[in-house]
């Protein structure tokens, strides 16, 4: 279960990294073409005010799949085993 929850994570996040990445392809594509149609260009500005705010795979709408969030559920997977097995113990 937690290999399948860090592929998920895993390319949640380069889906994230390679959305931001998308603006910068989108400005470096507007700056080099002055000489083509305003349409273009307002096309590719469109873009950028959209790719500003990169994708995400959420689950549920709670949480992003990212690699943070999976450090952030092994470690409280961890927390909660450990209070459990004291609970155990005593």
């Amino acid at each position: 279960m937690l290999t399948e929850v860090f592929v998920y994570c895993w390319f949640g996040d380069e889906l994230i990294t390679e959305s931001e990445n998308v603006t910068m392809a989108a400005y470096t594509a507007v700056t080099s073409l002055q000489g083509f149609p305003a349409d273009v260009r307002k096309s590719l500005l469109i873009v950028m005010t959209r790719a500003q705010r990169p994708l995400r795979i959420t689950a549920g709408g709670l949480f992003p799949f990212c690699r943070e969030s999976f450090v952030s559920i092994v470690n409280m997977s961890y927390s909660y085993f450990a209070i459990l097995r004291n609970f155990k113990d005593d």
